[in-house]
């Protein structure tokens, strides 16, 4: 993430080496004074994005850590959900990032 100095509006400024301008993080296409909140929908798409990846754990915990026959005689199906849920997860929290409003 690139940084910038913030405004001070003075010119050329002071130049003296005890002076000290903090470094503030740029945010793309946002304006300086924008603030991330988080409403209702947006926390419901993270709790889904955190449910889902607890899921994909457990069943890749189950399948290759517990070793249940149940899981171990599904081949790859286990793993294969596993991943599935895991990209869901992705996508819901890109969703919840994209409803929160600035």
């Amino acid at each position: 993430m690139p940084l910038r100095a913030p405004e001070t509006g003075g010119g050329e400024g002071d130049k003296s080496p005890n002076s000290f301008t903090p470094l503030t993080p740029v945010i793309p296409f946002a304006p300086a004074e924008a603030t991330l909140t988080l409403d209702a929908q947006s926390l419901v798409w993270f709790g889904i994005s955190g449910g889902a990846a607890i899921f994909a754990g457990s069943l890749l915990y189950q399948r290759y850590v517990k070793r249940e026959a149940r899981a171990v005689e599904s081949r790859g199906s286990f793993t294969l959900f596993a991943i599935l849920m895991v990209c869901f997860a992705a996508a819901a929290f890109l969703v919840g990032l994209l409803t929160a409003s600035t």
